[in-house]
């Protein structure tokens, strides 16, 4: 941000300013300011530096909106694109997700149609999907969402995410087993998601099994303080018998295994669940510890290609500096020639006009004595 902003304080026309201004609403969109990078990306938006185009820019205010909650502002901008780009992957993803979550204009038959684009543009994108069988869900589509779910998973089998929604399906149909196995996939990969520690808190709640219950909601809340619904104390926990699923018009099973009749006394308990987090630390340790040194090595990189490029229009400057006060003492230097060569031209006319003075007091001198004689 720093060498950014330095080389637009020093070189108000830098030929590549665009491209500083789009950085810099990248950067500012990353920490959280927001006004600042929507300042930024809208002195871009009529002339993008390449290779991006208008389309491009409006992506990135829409996502800033997105990103302050201002969503009516997000659905205009990233409309804004479709009418650049009617097949826009990433932008029909994102209003897809908008109209299924949204309170104001959420509507989940429209979210799915956006989201059904978005996979005939793109059908390589995991994340899609998994916002697809999210939509199916809130229709209790279960079927369709497993579908969506298996597609996700599929393309990106390491999202922690997509096996915590995929536990919440298997523990929506009683399929209690299956929604354990999704859990603990999902906690062995991240053991910091406060919804997965819920969802397990709900399941070992609904099994009777209180203890469990009771330190997986603890886990949610200590991750997440603003989760109110995992602050729950034994005498909160719902009653044996008192839990939907497992039964009725819901379909029992969608694979071969499963079922709520089926005995919990061998459950894997949160304590076990916990030690996988122990084991995972250090791996998630090392894993950000290399992230971050990448961070560096790239901001390094950033910087060492800013200073080149201030060090470039520095060494520019200064040769335009050099040619200018060349071309300045050859005028000096012209100018003296063209005073000596007129001095000369003076003092040889002077000498001209004594020369003839002296001939001419000659003459008359000898005019005079020849009168005397």
């Amino acid at each position: 941000e720093e060498a950014f902003s330095a080389v637009l304080k020093m070189y108000p026309h830098f030929e590549k300013s665009n491209e500083i201004y789009f950085r810099l609403g990248m950067v500012y969109k990353q920490q959280g300011f927001y006004e600042q990078s929507l300042e930024y990306f809208r002195h871009v938006l009529n002339s993008p530096p390449p290779p991006l185009d208008e389309a491009d820019i409006w992506f990135q205010i829409g996502h800033v909106y997105e990103l302050e909650q201002e969503y009516t502002s997000a659905k205009e901008a990233y409309e804004r694109v479709l009418q650049k780009n009617t097949k826009h992957a990433k932008v029909l993803q994102q209003l897809g997700w908008l109209y299924h979550h949204n309170t104001t204009f959420g509507n989940q038959d429209v979210a799915i149609g956006y989201l059904h684009r978005s996979l005939d543009s793109d059908a390589s994108d995991g994340q899609t999907w998994y916002l697809l069988g999210r939509c199916y869900m809130t229709h209790r589509k279960y079927r369709k969402a497993y579908d969506a779910y298996q597609q996700a998973v599929y393309r990106d089998g390491q999202n922690p995410m997509f096996w915590c929604s995929i536990g919440v399906l298997y523990y929506q149909i009683g399929q209690y087993r299956d929604a354990l196995d999704a859990y603990s996939r999902a906690i062995r990969m991240n053991p910091m998601l406060n919804e997965v520690w819920y969802g397990l808190g709900a399941l070992y709640e609904t099994c009777n099994q209180p203890t469990d219950s009771l330190d997986a909601y603890q886990r949610a809340a200590e991750l997440n303080q603003k989760n109110n619904k995992a602050k729950k104390t034994p005498n909160q926990l719902k009653a044996p018998g008192a839990f939907p699923g497992g039964s009725g018009a819901l379909p029992r099973q969608l694979t071969g295994t499963g079922g709520a009749a089926e005995s919990f006394s061998s459950l894997m308990s949160p304590q076990q669940l916990s030690s996988l987090q122990r084991q995972q630390q250090a791996q998630q340790q090392a894993q950000q510890a290399q992230a971050q040194q990448q961070a560096q090595q790239h901001a390094q990189a950033q910087q060492v290609a800013q200073q080149q490029a201030v060090a470039q229009q520095q060494a520019q400057a200064q040769q335009q500096a050099q040619q200018q006060a060349q071309a300045q003492h050859q005028a000096q230097q012209l100018a003296q020639q063209q005073a000596q060569l007129q001095n000369r031209q003076l003092q040889q006319i002077q000498l001209q006009q004594r020369q003839q003075q002296q001939q001419q007091q000659r003459y008359q001198m000898q005019q005079a004595q020849q009168q005397a004689q």
